[in-house]
């Protein structure tokens, strides 16, 4: 059984801050953005001890307006658009709700300078633990051109049809350039 407590509590007993920036900041946060998680739960993360558990027992879940929501392309692209600066390929899913609102963002392959691969299953096992209603792909070009290659096509085609198997659609798949994108999607795949 999950026990709840106080933020404050917590922070008083085990916090070797005290009522310093930690205590402050967790009396701003509003009461009902918090969940209670058991003990029991935690006793298979190993770097814990028994004196920090109190201290995880509330965690702050984000509001639902930090969640952003996907109506375009655009969207998509101002949510990633810090991986232009990446010096590798890195490939990302973005996992939605029914709303198209990000319910998380995983990073599921990091690559060379020119090429990252993943298989559909790693682009699932993600979407079926995160309950995803539907997914983004999004992946960057370091070199700065957004067209997408004839593997990254392939790529797609693949995830389209296994996402067609077990009910979790792909929307789109973008690429990220140098300050551009590029929807595979609405190229005509």
């Amino acid at each position: 059984m999950a026990k709840t407590i106080s933020p404050l509590k917590a922070v008083k007993k085990k916090s070797p801050l005290g009522r310093g920036k930690l205590a402050r900041r967790q009396e701003e946060m509003d009461k009902s953005s918090y969940t209670v998680i058991s003990e029991s739960s935690l006793k298979y993360i190993e770097f814990l001890t028994r004196d920090t558990i109190p201290l995880l027992a509330v965690v702050q879940k984000p509001a639902k307006e930090e969640r952003p929501c996907v109506r375009s392309v655009n969207d998509v692209y101002e949510i990633m658009k810090d991986m232009n600066r990446e010096a590798c390929e890195k490939i990302y899913i973005l996992h939605l709700n029914r709303k198209k609102c990000v319910i998380a963002k995983e990073l599921i392959a990091i690559g060379s300078l020119s090429s990252a691969i993943a298989s559909p299953r790693e682009v699932f096992k993600g979407a079926l633990l995160y309950n995803s209603d539907s997914i983004i792909c999004v992946h960057n070009h370091p070199g700065g051109d957004a067209a997408p290659s004839d593997e990254d096509i392939t790529f797609t085609n693949r995830i389209v049809a296994a996402g067609k198997i077990i009910g979790i659609r792909l929307i789109d798949h973008v690429i990220i350039g140098n300050n551009n994108y590029h929807s595979i999607i609405n190229w005509g795949v």
